[in-house]
């Protein structure tokens, strides 16, 4: 057996055998007396580990213990398409108590000294403390706090009665045949290759995989691991013990069918989950797989993806695909296929910081109502601590009171039985505190109460309601008590984000003067009415601010007692109409855009739909930003342009900016308000200066808890993502609400100049009303007051007599403009209403428009930014 002697992770502090701890056992004596013989039929061969074959075996400190085989222990556990392993086991005390068979059995433990072999190379490592999170010391931690709690029989902790002590089972090596149950026979033979490899070879393929690193003893580790779960999970569902916790390394549930990854090789849990489906039959059929790592089990998902007798369910920290293992897989939508469709459970947290509350909200509301649903034979969990509080890459508030809570609730299926095995958990003491939290439940005792808030997250619930009702067509405990749709389709129902945003648009015309634009589309949805709307004067020279935003937040309150919803206990809530408001009162255009959820098909039954993806509303936005911009905005004469995003539509904003050459260097400023949705960056092919002009002209803020401001993050924000700004507020609203006199301050300042122009036009009007006036009172006087040929002016302006044309002209009255017919396009309709382009800039450039910057110049800021 390889050993690195000068490792300091590997060197035993105390005496850690594969039974109890009486004997000092030297490492290289630490193998299970196993073989592999043939199936039926064919030629004994033996097929030793790694030691030699005097490898010792150290029993049970009970010595009333029986030994026996497998072959003995499981009678119906050995087919012969595959190889019989066979392994010297302990078989645990019978009950104490026949009338309390399970409560007076023992649980068992597994744990081998031997997986913490597998080690980061010396020369990967800065310092001792400077070690890979999937640290060797993960384990002993664990079996040393297991002792301390008096649990376990070690060389410093005896435990007095040894039917108050965990039950030892033996780990072995899992089998080719096993593990290929699940892996490759390709990945196996990769895996089982790396011990003839040298380190410094060992060094480079690990910097060609998916974090992970490689050592001479990986395979011997990896497949003790694997044949740990294994053991663990057959002498449970053989009864001889009640449950189980496997103390194992490496983890597992990353580790694909055909290669590894996330510091996994063979996976573990699912490897068990077959074996055990394959030895017993009817006996062991329907298994829950329940993962509570923070990262998403994707090579489990993988393994049962399509199998109608296995329901896995994962809970784990999402964030949109970005966060290890950085992919779509994990999120709610993917619930199986085939005969295995419905049987895959992902509830995906959208941030990290979840805690106690959330799991358990989430246990109470999907994990039971679907595990009890299902009725499982077996429960294995994937028990990775690293969503426990301290943990530095989960981040997350669980405690191991909350995971002690949730082993009890899973003690209520299958009879009891369940086997905990080891996943992920970077924090020694968390892992080793919460492991003993778990066990002290496994063995009978009350979880510890949480004193802290239980009370889900917002955030936690919304994931939660979106599990459930994407869950509802394939469990019945998901579905409401009454036939939602039914009801609805006899009422014929209309979607309330329609009335809302109808009711918006009545109340803008009231109080801002604001209209529909006109929008051509090949199908008009109901939902795109009333979406975009506009005040009258935004093509006319003056600030024009354009808002591109999400639906206006909702908060339903139910009742109490009856669960019924009330539309006066319906809240909306809309900042963004404060902004409007104040663009308005300071003399600003505005074009107001909300950017629906969904899209309401006319033709479609009104049931439940789910909303368009952060990438979809990015998208819708793109396009109706690029058709606004083309047929509205840049027709206008607006000396300055601002643009606002909120949510998921700040995106398509970005992707405007670099598209169009014009939008850039005619717009003076971008604001935009960032959720839970990733930031997004601006980039042009053309203009490799357009990020730190991006950053420079804009304001990004996001929310607090964002994965952008990570404190495990080392690298600054690149330019292309813009001025970010760290919110202490955690929703959109209250960002919008807290942030808005930076915002309009800003536009404040970057307006100054078009304002004292105002200003000036305005005193200069003054003077020139006061001397018309005065010159009007002196005509009056002289003509005594005659009106032949004369009458006054019906708008207010100054009054001029043309005695030739015997009328009377307004001075101070401008006949409307329209758009001349050489600038129409017989493709575009013109806007609804009383909206007319004034064409002063496209004129002028073709010699229609005068002279001077009175013909329409082009904007301050694309001056500005022509002279950067």
């Amino acid at each position: 057996m390889y050993v690195d002697s000068e490792n300091p992770i590997l060197k035993l502090t105390e005496t850690e055998t594969n039974g109890a701890a009486s004997q000092t056992v030297d490492p290289s004596f630490l193998s299970v007396q196993s073989q592999t013989l043939k199936a039926a039929g064919e030629t004994d061969e033996q097929d030793l580990p790694d030691a030699a074959e005097n490898d010792k075996f150290d029993s049970s400190s009970d010595s009333s213990a029986l030994s026996v085989r497998s072959e003995d222990a499981f009678p119906e556990a050995f087919p012969t398409y595959r190889t019989k392993a066979f392994v010297v086991i302990n078989r645990a005390p019978p009950p104490k108590s026949k009338a309390l068979p399970y409560s007076s059995s023992r649980t068992g433990l597994v744990y081998d000294v031997r997986m913490r072999f597998h080690t980061e190379p010396l020369d990967a490592m800065l310092s001792e403390d400077d070690i890979h999170p999937e640290d060797p010391r993960r384990i002993l931690e664990i079996y040393d706090q297991l002792g301390e709690a008096g649990l376990v029989d070690t060389s410093k902790h005896h435990v007095p009665n040894p039917d108050f002590a965990l039950w030892r089972i033996d780990a072995r090596k899992a089998t080719k045949e096993e593990i290929c149950l699940v892996h490759t026979p390709e990945h196996y033979e990769w895996v089982a290759s790396l011990k003839n490899e040298s380190q410094e070879d060992l060094n480079v393929m690990a910097a060609r995989l998916d974090s992970i690193y490689l050592h001479p003893t990986t395979f011997s580790c990896a497949s003790l691991s694997a044949g740990g779960a294994i053991e663990a999970c057959r002498a449970v569902v053989a009864e001889h013990v009640k449950n189980a916790v496997a103390v194992i390394r490496p983890p597992g549930h990353h580790a694909e069918h055909d290669h590894p990854g996330g510091f996994c090789f063979f996976n573990n849990v699912s490897i068990a989950a077959r074996v055990c489906q394959a030895d017993f039959g009817t006996t062991c059929r329907k298994i829950l797989i329940l993962d509570w790592d923070v990262h998403h089990g994707n090579g489990v998902q993988r393994a049962f993806y399509d199998d109608p007798n296995v329901l896995y369910i994962s809970i784990h920290v999402h964030m949109n695909g970005t966060f290890y293992p950085n992919n779509s897989y994990g999120d709610h939508t993917h619930c199986g296929e085939g005969k295995g469709e419905g049987l895959n459970v992902n509830i995906p947290w959208s941030s990290q910081g979840m805690g106690d509350g959330d799991y358990l909200y989430a246990f109470q509301q999907i994990v039971m109502p679907i595990a009890q649903e299902f009725n499982p034979d077996l429960v294995i969990v994937a028990a990775g601590f690293d969503a426990a509080k301290g943990d530095r890459l989960g981040m997350c508030e669980v405690t191991p009171a909350c995971y002690a809570h949730m082993t009890h609730m899973l003690k209520s299926l299958a009879k009891g039985k369940i086997v905990v095995c080891l996943e992920g958990g970077y924090n020694l003491q968390s892992i080793a505190k919460s492991t003993v939290a778990v066990t002290r439940t496994l063995m009978g005792e009350p979880p510890e109460r949480i004193d802290e808030d239980i009370e889900p997250k917002p955030l936690g619930q919304s994931t939660v309601e979106l599990v459930k009702r994407w869950q509802s067509k394939y469990w019945k405990c998901m579905r409401s008590r009454q036939n939602e749709n039914q009801m609805v389709n006899s009422l014929h129902a209309r979607r309330v984000h329609d009335i809302v945003r109808q009711a918006d648009s009545a109340e803008f015309w009231e109080s801002f003067r604001m209209t529909e634009l006109f929008i051509l589309r090949d199908r008009i949805s109901k939902s795109f009415e009333k979406q975009v709307l506009a005040t009258h004067n935004f093509a006319e020279a003056r600030p024009l601010l354009i808002i591109f935003h999400e639906p206006p937040e909702t908060t339903a309150l139910t009742d109490p007692q009856s669960a019924k919803l009330s539309l006066h206990n319906i809240f909306v809530t809309d900042v963004t109409k404060t902004y409007i408001a104040w663009a308005v009162k300071n003399g600003f255009g505005v074009i107001d855009v909300n950017i629906p959820e969904h899209v309401t098909d006319p033709d479609m039954p009104p049931e439940f739909v789910e909303g368009a993806s952060t990438d979809e509303r990015a998208a819708l936005t793109r396009e109706l930003a690029t058709y606004l911009w083309d047929n509205y905005i840049s027709l206008g004469d607006s000396t300055h342009k601002f643009f606002l995003g909120v949510g998921a539509p700040y995106s398509g904003i970005l992707d405007l900016l670099g598209e169009k050459d014009d939008c850039a260097e005619e717009t003076d400023y971008v604001f935009a308000f960032v959720g839970d949705q990733p930031l997004a960056g601006i980039k042009k092919l053309t203009d490799d200066y357009i990020p730190a002009w991006y950053q420079a002209h804009s304001s990004v803020f996001v929310k607090d808890g964002h994965h952008a401001f990570d404190p495990s993050r080392t690298r600054k924000l690149r330019k292309r993502f813009g001025n970010v700004i760290h919110s202490p507020h955690a929703t959109i609203p209250n960002m919008l609400e807290a942030h808005k006199n930076e915002v309009l301050l800003k536009m404040r300042e970057l307006t100054e100049d078009w304002r004292e122009e105002q200003e000036a036009h305005r005193a200069k009007k003054l003077k020139s009303e006061s001397l018309s006036e005065a010159n009007v009172h002196k005509a009056t006087a002289g003509s005594g007051h005659h009106r032949n040929n004369s009458s006054y002016s019906s708008n207010g302006g100054s009054l001029q007599i043309d005695p030739s044309a015997g009328r009377e002209r307004d001075a101070g009255s401008k006949t409307p403009r329209s758009t001349p017919a050489a600038l129409r396009s017989p493709h575009r309709p013109p806007p609804l209403g009383t909206f007319t382009i004034t064409p002063n800039r496209r004129a002028a450039s073709a010699g229609l428009g005068g002279n001077g910057a009175a013909s329409g110049s082009a904007s301050p800021a694309k001056r500005m930014r022509g002279n950067e």
